[in-house]
Parts: C-alpha cells; structure tokens; sequence
C-alpha cells in the first residue's frame, strides 16, 4: 500500500465544490459566507481533519431528518457535517482524477470528468 501525503490531496479543489454546492442545496454553518469565507484556513482545516481520519479519529455521526414520502412512511435522511462533506469530496476528486485517466471516453458517453482548474463542478455540464 502506498502512503499519499495528505498535502497532495486536492483539498482546495474540493472545498471549492463542495462548499459551491452545499450553499445552493443545504443550511451552512455561521462560518461560511461566500464573501468571507477563509479558502486557505477551511483547507487547513479540512487537511488536519483528514490526517485525524488516518490515525484512527472516526467522524461525528451524521444530523439525521425523516423526510416524508409519497408511500408514507418517511424516510431517514442522514446529512454529514460541512467539514466531513468537504472530505467526502476531497476523496472523490482524488479518485476522479486517476480513474479519468483509465477511461475510454469513445465508450462512455455519460458524466465526463471536468479538466479545467478553475472548475466548480466535478462534472462538465
């Protein structure tokens, strides 16, 4: 097994999205602003969490909901901190990256991996 660098991880990438999309979809914690948010403090801290991950710290539990169905009975909706969604994304943009590389894009016609570096979706449109 080979040991990466948690400092070689896209974290800054993956704060960008995540963050992106969490402030359209979900309620955001009272340290996020759009316009003050602190991009170099939130990957510090994204980056510390993740070692955390690594030497053995589990994440908190997820806040839970029960949302309402069309059948009835509702069903639980679990939602991860901000943080633990960042690193989610973080995980998920590491292995976009190398698993773009091995695909035969004449083959897959679907969800294309976005190369441009200014990017704030995972996925061209």
């Amino acid at each position: 097994m080979v040991k990466r660098s948690v400092s070689a991880l896209p974290i800054g990438l993956a704060v960008r999205l995540a963050l992106d999309a969490i402030s359209y979809s979900n309620a955001l914690p009272p340290w996020f602003d759009s316009f003050t948010v602190s991009y170099s403090v939130r990957e510090k801290v994204i980056a510390r969490k993740i070692e955390q991950y690594l030497n053995g710290d589990r994440p908190r539990s997820p806040f839970e909901i029960l949302v309402p169905k069309k059948t009835g009975a509702p069903k639980p909706w679990f939602i991860p901190s901000v943080n633990d969604q960042i690193v989610l994304q973080t995980s998920v943009s590491a292995l976009a990256e190398k698993i773009n590389r091995v695909i035969d894009p004449k083959r897959v016609l679907s969800y294309q991996y976005n190369t441009d570096p200014n990017r704030v979706q995972l996925v061209n449109s």
